[in-house]
């Protein structure tokens, strides 16, 4: 009964390092499981490279999982883990790119949109303040024709003549005392017309021309 009993705890004691042996993973492991912790730390990854990032977890959980004696496998693990965490890396950076092309994408259409709605808003006020302008001056042409058509009538009134030398009024009615300055009372009624025409007209240029008798 000793005797198995002994031979028992040596039993569990090989087996416990028999376990130890093959559970411990190769010394490179560790380094690529740092390299592993610094890739998924990357928001980028997990946004833009899951699938390529648990392709990488695999890779490192059978190099893990290798035997420490056989170098060559080791090595053949371990470069694949690696290279699935490049790929991991550079899908995520690839990712991340596009993204910001498509919100640069995004941002360009804005300005394009924002530019149409000014250049549209410009056009209007455009029309708008040339509307303004037009009504402005149809306002400007017909003041200046009925200012014309009065002139007329009033000239007209007046018993003007076109003549070479421009519009001749001979006022016949214009007349003095005798041998005197001072207007008679029809005078002033008729040269009150007159200067009534040229304080509303002050631009229009007058030549004053008269005679007496001996």
């Amino acid at each position: 009964m000793a005797r198995s009993k002994r031979g028992f705890v040596a039993g569990l004691a090989f087996a416990a390092f028999g376990l130890g042996c093959v559970s411990a993973p190769p010394p490179i492991a560790q380094e690529v499981r740092a390299e592993y912790a610094a890739v998924s730390s990357d928001p980028r990854v997990a946004q833009h490279a899951a699938i390529q990032l648990d392709e990488a977890q695999q890779a490192l959980q059978r190099l893990e999982a290798a035997r420490r004696s056989d170098d060559a496998e080791v090595a053949h693990l371990a470069y694949v883990a690696k290279q699935r965490l490049a790929i991991a890396r550079a899908a995520a950076e690839a990712g991340a790119a596009e993204e910001e092309v498509e919100k640069l994408g995004e941002q360009r259409d804005e300005l394009r949109l924002q530019a149409r709605s000014f250049e549209a808003d410009a056009a209007k006020q455009q029309a708008a303040e040339s509307a303004a302008d037009a009504e402005t001056a149809r306002d400007v042409a017909a003041s200046a024709i009925d200012r014309a058509r009065d002139l007329e009538e009033r000239v007209a009134e007046l018993k003007a003549k076109e003549t070479e030398r421009g519009l001749v009024m001979t006022m016949s009615d214009v007349l003095f005392e005798f041998n005197s300055a001072q207007l008679l009372p029809g005078s002033e009624r008729a040269l009150g017309e007159v200067a009534k025409l040229l304080n509303d007209y002050p631009d229009r240029q007058i030549a004053i021309e008269g005679h007496t008798d001996s």
